[in-house]
């Protein structure tokens, strides 16, 4: 398994890089040894991590000590996942939205990986997380009145359907379909 790189740029997450690094130490069943760990780390750094570590990394050399200022890991953590860049995270997540042409198991996806970049549940309460998902939803945008609301009644339809579904009261397709003709002719 390769090993990731970590060139420190503003979105690169540090602690995911350190978990992603660790995970490929594991697959590729190296001696379990923080010198080791650390010294190929090392070649899997650029960019300002690897000018970082030259100019003041200068008494780093392990990585796996987590309490130990001689280690990269945490080192490197406290350097580019500081509380200054996480809450830039959290700005971001903020502004979220689902593109255009995003399916939303992607945007799940880049939600969930943007709130642990931004400090996790301990840092967004899972309140405000529900807020800023539905918020960042696509949603249809109807031209007028009468495709608001026949968007709003299918949104009801689904909502009691699946209502029903998980209360054992399921409706074929054919009793949903002659419900939603009968909505639509109020």
């Amino acid at each position: 398994v390769e090993f990731p790189l970590f060139g420190g740029s503003e979105n690169e997450d540090a602690e995911e890089w350190v978990q992603r690094f660790l995970d490929a130490y594991t697959t590729n069943a190296l001696v379990d040894d923080n010198v080791n760990r650390f010294r190929i780390a090392k070649e899997c750094l650029a960019g300002t991590a690897i000018d970082w570590l030259r100019t003041e990394g200068v008494n780093i050399d392990n990585l796996g000590a987590e309490n130990n200022d001689t280690s990269l890991d945490r080192r490197i953590v406290s350097k580019y996942a500081s509380d200054e860049i996480k809450e830039r995270w959290q700005d971001e997540l903020e502004n979220i939205k689902q593109g255009d042409r995003e399916n939303v198991t992607a945007y799940v996806i880049r939600f969930r990986s943007m709130v642990k970049k931004a400090g996790g549940d301990a840092a967004v309460p899972v309140e405000s997380q529900k807020r800023i998902f539905i918020k960042g939803v696509y949603a249809t945008k109807p031209a007028n009145l009468n495709e608001a609301i026949i968007v709003a009644r299918n949104q009801e339809t689904g909502m009691k359907a699946l209502a029903a579904r998980f209360s054992g009261e399921e409706k074929d397709m054919e009793e949903i379909l002659k419900e939603m003709q009968i909505s639509i002719r109020k």
